[in-house]
C-alpha cells in the first residue's frame, strides 16, 4: 500500500474533535473518494485532514484537490479552480 493510501486510513480514524476546536470524525464518504483518487497521484502529493470531515490533497503551494464529506471534489491546479467534481471516476477518466 502506497504511503498516501496508508496516511488516508490513519486520518479516516482520527476521532471527532481531533483538533480540539470541534473537528468533525472523516467521513466515510471522503475516505473512499480520497482512496479511489489516490493512486492517479504521484508521490509529491500530501493529504490532510479538514475539520469540516473531509480531506485536502496538496502539492505545493498552488495545487490541491478538496474532498468534501460527501465524496465530491473540489479541484485547483496552479491557481486556477478546475471545477467541483461529484464523482472521483470523473476525474480519473478526463
Amino acid at each position: 500500500m502506497s504511503a498516501l493510501r496508508d496516511r488516508i486510513h490513519e486520518l479516516a480514524a482520527l476521532p471527532a474533535n481531533w483538533d480540539s476546536h470541534g473537528a468533525k470524525p472523516i467521513t466515510p464518504a471522503a475516505t473512499g473518494a480520497a482512496l479511489a483518487l489516490a493512486p492517479h497521484l504521484g508521490p509529491e502529493w500530501h493529504v490532510y485532514p479538514r475539520a469540516n470531515g473531509g480531506l485536502m490533497f496538496e502539492r505545493g503551494d498552488y495545487d490541491d484537490v478538496m474532498v468534501e464529506p460527501d465524496g465530491s471534489l473540489s479541484v485547483t491546479l496552479e491557481g486556477l479552480t478546475v471545477g467541483h467534481v461529484r464523482r472521483v471516476l470523473e476525474v480519473a477518466d478526463a
